[in-house]
């Protein structure tokens, strides 16, 4: 089978494209109301939404065909037995069938019929809802939170020392382990007067790339301080970046202070922690395929402190 273009992807994954994507889903799963004629609505419905059903099929049908021919396909635990490897298969592949969508009163699209295998590891259109949805919840929480809203807030990315022979499923258990042991941090000075405890919590994901240097892993963090945290012009703060990388072995790649009262600004920031489940949608077949295992019952998404009992997941 011919591979899908990297280009063709990144049209859509892009960050203007995402937007707009999210604009359009985020009516189609009944998230906000639409404000666009009627005839703007079925234009986007007719050429995004099934542009990227077709994506997201061509997508998944190449990855079945390599695992179909798979003599250890059946391993116990991401698919216990070829039946429920069938099973698992059809219903990724009918994904977006039979979906039938009407005009509300209030001039939203809503679905009224539709099929979704919730498999945001492998499919791209349940991905793109899965973003839409954490974004959506993180905005709605924010706004309703005067004190989130006032507080300072810092979108962090820190990276993991790895070699190009590491195993995706290594490096994903040693960063969920890294995650674990600084949101531990942060609690365990919450209220003190060094800088982790002015973090009161926050969301976190795990990105995963592939590149020449094998596997890049790195954990990206947007979290809201009651105080000012300091961020010198090299976008690093010295305090953090000295402990987490003689601490956790995950130095910072970079801190930015985000305006939360700025709506786009917030949003993108959001976006760049939720978008990670997006990021492997372009790696190649096999590699999607190491991604399917290696990720399999790892949490990549996790929230901290004043989010931590959030329902965001």
């Amino acid at each position: 089978m011919d591979r899908i273009s990297l280009q063709e992807l990144k049209s859509i994954l892009t960050t203007s494209s995402i937007d707009k994507d999210i604009q359009h889903l985020n009516s189609l799963f009944e998230i906000s109301p639409y404000t666009y004629n009627y005839d703007y609505i079925n234009a986007l419905i007719t050429n995004h939404l099934y542009a990227i059903i077709d994506i997201s099929k061509k997508l998944k049908k190449e990855l079945f065909d390599i695992l179909d021919s798979y003599k250890n396909l059946v391993d116990g635990k991401v698919f216990k037995t070829i039946e429920h490897y069938k099973r698992f298969k059809k219903n990724a592949l009918s994904c977006g069938e039979h979906i039938e969508t009407s005009i509300s009163n209030n001039n939203s699209v809503k679905i009224k019929k539709g099929k979704f295998c919730k498999q945001h590891k492998i499919c791209l259109l349940c991905a793109l809802g899965r973003v839409i949805n954490q974004k959506r919840k993180i905005i709605s929480i924010i706004n309703s939170n005067p004190q989130l809203q006032n507080n300072h807030w810092y979108f962090i990315v820190t990276t993991l020392h790895h070699h190009s022979h590491d195993s995706l499923s290594k490096l994903i258990e040693d960063s969920i382990l890294i995650r674990r042991k600084i949101s531990r941090k942060f609690r365990s000075s919450r209220n003190s007067q060094s800088i982790w405890g002015k973090i009161q919590g926050g969301i976190t994901s795990i990105e995963t790339t592939h590149n020449n240097n094998g596997w890049n892993l790195h954990i990206n963090w947007l979290v809201n301080s009651n105080d000012f945290i300091p961020v010198d012009k090299n976008q690093t703060n010295l305090e953090l970046e000295e402990y987490l990388s003689n601490n956790f072995n995950s130095p910072i790649h970079t801190i930015r202070q985000i305006n939360a009262k700025n709506k786009r600004e917030l949003t993108t920031q959001i976006l760049n922690i939720v978008n990670y489940i997006l990021k492997y949608q372009t790696l190649d077949v096999y590699k999607r395929i190491e991604f399917l295992y290696g990720s399999y019952k790892k949490h990549l998404f996790s929230r901290i402190g004043n989010l931590r009992n959030q329902n965001i997941a």
